[in-house]
């Protein structure tokens, strides 16, 4: 006998119960839709290596550049800035660009002057308003750089001996920065970070070209090659505890340097691929690093389908195209 308030159809039950579990089946086969459609929104921090080059040199353009001209990427439009934003000095950025030439890592924390708003808040306001899904870091390169002018061996990312303890303060040091940099640009955003890491610096030209340090003698350069090596590893550790993407620069000079490219009729080898300086890209080198970028988005943790890295032709094409203001105004 049953009681009047807790009677049940079973029919009606198993059609019900039927029904959840074919809804749940059906889920688990199909695959999950992309969730973000549309362009890949990005934000950076970074050096001059991701600020804007045509907006100072005609036919010039870096990797950020190519990647919005072929409508790959969206950094949000052209804009020109005033002070205090420090990207005014440049006078023209896309709006989630937030890189500037000549920048350390403490200059994205503290700002290049006592008149400018750091990087990193800029790249929080925007991170936090869900003006980008995906954010770059690629920094470190001026504060390796700015080492080497210092004669003192604990300074000196050229003279300290790898696994030393000077090499390991040094490191230490500029990583409680960079995590700085991470924690309050996007801790607790829901921007998916890829780390940069830095190119092989002690065996490309600047190191011994005199233009932006003192010329290093082979012992100096491998020490200098042997702490980015290092640095490198822990940006990738950091990444991996993280659950962040990576950019491989290194690689992406290593390749160059020891397998040179033939991308269409253009030769691709270290000559061509950096500018006279001995350290920046040229627009085919710059074609190269994008490549690294759609590479990074594809690869794990992310592995988004809209990045697909580019064909030899591809690359060409993104070398060929017309950068300049007026054709990428959004």
């Amino acid at each position: 006998m049953q009681n009047a308030g807790t009677s049940c159809n079973p029919p009606a039950f198993s059609w019900l119960l039927a029904l959840h579990i074919a809804a749940f089946l059906s889920s688990a086969i199909t695959p999950a839709a992309d969730p973000q459609p549309g362009p890949i929104r990005v934000g950076v921090l970074g050096d001059s290596f991701s600020d804007e080059w045509g907006i100072h040199v005609p036919d010039a353009a870096n990797w950020v550049e190519l990647l919005a001209a072929a409508k790959l990427v969206d950094f949000g439009p052209m804009e020109s800035f005033e002070p205090p934003d420090p990207r005014a000095v440049g006078g023209r950025s896309y709006r989630h660009n937030f890189a500037l030439a000549g920048a350390n890592v403490q200059h994205l924390l503290r700002g290049k002057s006592h008149f400018t708003t750091p990087a990193v808040s800029l790249f929080r306001a925007a991170a936090n308003g869900g003006a980008f899904e995906y954010g770059l870091l690629e920094i470190g390169g001026n504060s390796v750089l700015g080492s080497l002018a210092h004669r003192r061996t604990e300074r000196n990312w050229s003279l300290f001996e790898p696994g030393s303890t000077a090499a390991k303060h040094a490191i230490a040091n500029l990583a409680a920065s960079y995590t700085e940099v991470l924690d309050r640009a996007a801790a607790g955003t829901n921007v998916k970070m890829i780390l940069a890491t830095l190119c092989d610096l002690g065996s490309m030209p600047v190191a011994t070209n005199g233009i932006y340090v003192p010329p290093l003698d082979k012992a100096a350069r491998e020490r200098l090659r042997s702490n980015i090596r290092v640095w490198n590893e822990r940006i990738r550790a950091l990444a991996a505890e993280r659950g962040y993407g990576v950019m491989e620069i290194w690689d992406w000079w290593e390749t160059i340097r020891t397998e040179p490219l033939q991308i269409g009729e253009q030769h691709v080898d270290a000559e061509v691929a950096l500018t006279v300086d001995g350290i920046h890209p040229t627009r085919i080198g710059h074609a190269l690093l994008a490549n690294r970028f759609l590479a990074a988005l594809a690869a794990e943790p992310y592995e988004d389908s809209r990045a697909k890295p580019l064909t030899p032709g591809q690359m060409l094409a993104l070398f060929n195209l017309d950068t300049s203001p007026s054709t990428v105004e959004q």
